[in-house]
Formats: structure tokens, sequence, C-alpha cells
């Protein structure tokens, strides 16, 4: 998965060993990589999903297990892990003004957060201001 930052210069990508890189869109050079305070702290599984917020000082990573890791845009830190308990399952978007998240994910379980339920697959909808702060 790839996407731009909001200034289009550097781009994020995510991999299917966990990995979530930053490059410079005109140099196609690795700038830095997503860390946390703990290895053990990024998921092995698979990123489905890399975006960053349209204000560009936040970053989010999607791990097909259901692992969302929110990360600051200057230094690439993990400020934040929230755990779906769903599978990821497609590309999250934000709304166009940057208050909500929208996640596909794959599950059964209605819950009060998830707008829409197909089948085995949910839109989940996330309030942006309560998941940074």
């Amino acid at each position: 998965t790839a996407s731009f930052f909001p200034d289009a210069n550097r781009i994020i990508t995510g991999s299917a060993n966990g990995h979530t890189d930053i490059w410079g869109a005109f140099t196609g050079s690795q700038v830095n990589e997503v860390t946390a305070s703990s290895p053990h702290s990024i998921p092995q599984s698979p990123v489905v999903s890399t975006l960053v917020h349209p204000d560009g000082l936040y970053g989010v990573s999607i791990h097909e297990n259901g692992t969302l890791l929110i990360w600051e845009t200057q230094f690439f830190k993990v400020i934040r892990t929230i755990h779906l308990g769903s599978h990821a399952i497609g590309k999250a978007q934000f709304s166009e003004n940057g208050k909500k998240l929208l996640i596909p994910v794959l599950s059964k379980k209605p819950i009060p957060f998830r707008k829409l339920v197909l089948e085995d697959q949910a839109i989940e909808v996330w309030d942006w201001e309560k998941l940074v702060l």
C-alpha cells in the first residue's frame, strides 16, 4: 500500500513484513521508517493501509491483524496503538475535513461506531480527535 503526504514531497508505504517506510517522492530514496518505543509494538502483520492526516501532522498504518498505529510525522514515532478487534481488509480514508477516519474491516459483529455492515464486512468510522487526544 502507498500514499502521498499532503505536501506531495514524500510517499508512505506499507509492506507485507509489517514495516511502514517514508520515501522521497522525487528521489525514490528511503527517508525514514515508522518506529515504536518497543520493537514488539510494531506488528509483523502485513500493512493493508497507510495514510497521512490532511494536516500532515500524523500518519496512520493499519495492519491486516487489525492493529492501527498512529504516529507523528516529525520523528515518525508511534504515539498510539489501537486494536480494532477485526481484520482490516481495505484502504482506509480520512474525510475531506480530516475529522473522521473510515476503515473497512472483516467482521460480523455490529458495534455502535460501525455505520455500515454488509454480510462479513463492515465500515468503521472513527472520530479522529478522540484517537489522537
